[in-house]
């Protein structure tokens, strides 16, 4: 992925700045997956991560959450599929953590930018023929400016109770 190594090495310089360890670690994707370029990517990812033990904390927030569920219910998703993203998920070799998931992406980059923080937006993510960019960028203000609590209902009520359901 072009700009691949320059978020690694940003990576590295931030947690040698905070005086956190860093392993940076490179993983092939299969380009012609099925599930697709973007799936396989987030697979390769999960595996590398995972492959180091203990608890692995993602940084998706209620946004992407509120994403994930009107994703999969336009794809015809049941009650798991529906659930979304689980605040904690076992995987054989540990677990994967999101503790963001009840927090707005604008409260994120708030906090951000009141701190200094610096990060790296991933350019696919403006990439609009992706499904989950054309519902972040077009869809999901829609339903903001006319519902405004449609991103924490979805991410709340629809994946919360799906997400409790037996």
């Amino acid at each position: 992925v072009p700009g691949a190594r320059a978020w690694g090495a940003h990576c590295a310089a931030v947690c040698a700045a905070l005086g956190v360890p860093c392993t940076v670690v490179d993983v092939s994707v299969d380009r012609a997956d099925p599930a697709g370029l973007e799936a396989a990517a987030r697979a390769a990812r999960r595996a590398a991560l995972l492959e180091q033990g203990g608890v692995v904390a993602l940084a998706h927030h209620r946004d992407d959450q509120a994403e994930t569920v009107l994703f999969r219910a336009v794809r015809g998703a049941g009650i798991k599929g529906l659930a979304a993203m689980r605040e904690f998920q076992p995987d054989p070799q540990g677990f994967l953590w999101r503790p963001l998931l009840a927090t707005p992406r604008t409260e994120l980059e708030a906090y951000a930018r009141r701190h200094g923080l610096v990060w790296i937006e991933d350019p696919s993510n403006a990439d609009r023929t992706h499904a989950r960019n054309y519902l972040r960028h077009d869809v999901m203000p829609q339903l903001t400016a006319r519902f405004p609590g449609s991103a924490a209902s979805l991410a709340g009520s629809v994946a919360g109770r799906c997400g409790d359901a037996p």
